[in-house]
């Protein structure tokens, strides 16, 4: 692969869905693509005739941090975020070729959404060398107690897994069959 891009769309500035496009060259040049649903509910995202994408609901698994308490300011926010992130470590394994994955330090995307109580948002990586293989959500919400939400999702087809304090808090078995019915899908 020597080019590639992550798209995000959106709904109310949050993320509900990903795609990244690349290019991959070991048979011939070629796009390629995958995609993950980042909400509850089902997507339907039609392309060329005969071609769909239909991920049925999933409910998605957020870890809840309730120290600290989330600043008042965007800024302090962040650094907060980028400081509850370093806790985290993820690793991929390829059919037993293992890697340490490397949170990138600045999120890809911030959002607010305060029709779901969002105060505040943004999406990190996860990545090998470039390449997004874990996406990471991270949210402060409105409520009485402002309390933390993380939940992780995946952008690759290898083996992944989340750990924190050496405890397996995420993890998203190796994908040997595509189907456009699931919420990852190549």
């Amino acid at each position: 692969t020597t080019d590639g891009t992550l798209w995000l769309w959106t709904q109310a500035e949050r993320p509900i869905a990903a795609a990244c496009l690349f290019n991959d060259s070991r048979e011939g040049f070629q796009w390629n693509y995958e995609l993950v649903s980042l909400i509850d509910a089902p997507l339907f995202v039609d392309g060329r005739p005969g071609w769909n994408w239909r991920p049925v609901a999933n409910q998605r698994k957020w870890i809840v941090v309730t120290e600290p308490e989330p600043a008042l300011s965007e800024p302090a926010r962040l650094l907060q975020m980028k400081t509850l992130l370093s806790q985290f470590r993820a690793d991929e394994d390829h059919d037993g070729d293992q890697s340490q994955l490397r949170l990138l330090p600045r999120p890809v995307h911030r959002y607010r959404c305060p029709d779901e109580k969002i105060e505040d948002g943004a999406m990190f990586l996860f990545v090998l060398g470039t390449n997004p293989e874990v996406l990471v959500q991270i949210e402060v919400l409105a409520n009485g107690d402002r309390s933390w939400r993380i939940s992780f999702a995946r952008m690759a087809a290898a083996r992944l897994k989340v750990t924190r304090d050496d405890q397996t808090v995420w993890q998203a078995e190796r994908v040997r069959e595509w189907n456009p019915r699931h919420d990852y899908f190549s």
